[in-house]
């Protein structure tokens, strides 16, 4: 037997799988008071937001929620949508992230093709969520988010809140590890404008792998401040973990589109990357004339 082959067996001591999970393990142990979450008035640093993800993990394995489950959110960009990306994942669960712009008809779908045990959904999606429900197979647990900073009209759909449910779990949790880097962390589907939702699945190893990439792009560091203000599926988990690397993540709830009052606070407030879906009105020279050194990343081809 070859020699490369013997005693070079996989072990604690010599492999551990790449997760995006360690990311913020870090972070929290070594930046724990720097600020990591914006969302309105509310501020909270490192230690906060890893503690929160560790009881959203403990809360969900205490409601039977293991390996492979799918829990589903029809959330905007909040410190929620956040804590999900982690707190899920930490469970060894597989988020599924749904479009707030689709149908009814296209959510139900994603809750019974996805399997969903679980959905976290804010009270301004409770119109289309309540009726995909009602379409769909799967009988989920339902978990309302209830957006400080959204005012309009909405209802609870499900028997318990997310911040008391937050507050039932271990903020000391251990969570889990993936057993393979292989491992699902989220499933995402395309818009079904041409048939049916197809679904993809992204590891925990790719999500790593796409996390690092962006940040040497973007060329992070501390102090700079990333903005996410795009449609709440597949882009996010592409960027969350970015977050790690930088001071501050600001998380914004609808409307999601790039206006001229965002592209100045890019300037006023050193923003290094957004992602962001622009306003029609928005010129591409406009953009580029007042983002100073940010990259805005719009999915665009007339916004390079």
């Amino acid at each position: 037997q070859s020699p490369y082959l013997t005693g070079l067996d996989r072990n604690a001591a010599n492999f551990q799988p790449l997760t995006p999970l360690t990311l913020l393990e870090r972070a929290a142990s070594v930046y724990p008071d720097q600020l990591a979450i914006v969302h309105g008035p509310l501020r909270r640093n490192y230690r906060e937001f890893y503690a929160r993800t560790r009881r959203l993990a403990s809360a969900l394995i205490r409601r039977g929620i293991g390996k492979n489950d799918t829990v589903a959110a029809v959330l905007a960009n909040t410190p929620a949508m956040l804590e999900c990306h982690y707190g899920v994942p930490m469970a060894g669960a597989v988020l599924n992230t749904i479009n707030t712009r689709l149908d009814a008809a296209v959510i139900a779908f994603q809750f019974d093709h996805g399997e969903a045990k679980v959905v976290i959904t804010d009270r301004e999606f409770s119109k289309v969520v309540k009726e995909a429900l009602s379409l769909a197979k799967a009988k989920p647990l339902v978990i309302d988010y209830d957006d400080p900073e959204f005012t309009g009209a909405g209802e609870r759909l499900g028997g318990i809140e997310y911040e008391e449910f937050v507050a039932s779990g271990d903020p000391d949790f251990s969570w889990l590890m993936p057993n393979d880097e292989w491992d699902a962390i989220t499933l995402n589907y395309t818009s079904g404008t041409t048939g049916p939702p197809k679904g993809a699945m992204n590891s925990h190893g790719n999500v790593v792998a796409v996390a690092r990439s962006l940040a040497d792009f973007v060329d992070v560091a501390p102090g700079d401040v990333v903005l996410i203000k795009a449609s709440r599926s597949a882009g996010l988990e592409k960027v969350a973990e970015v977050l790690v690397d930088a001071d501050v993540f600001i998380g914004v709830s609808a409307p999601d589109l790039l206006t001229g009052d965002d592209i100045a606070t890019m300037a006023d407030d050193s923003i290094v990357f957004a992602l962001a879906n622009p306003d029609p009105e928005i010129t591409p020279e406009e953009v580029h004339a007042v983002r100073g050194d940010a990259i805005v990343a719009t999915g665009r081809s007339d916004y390079p």
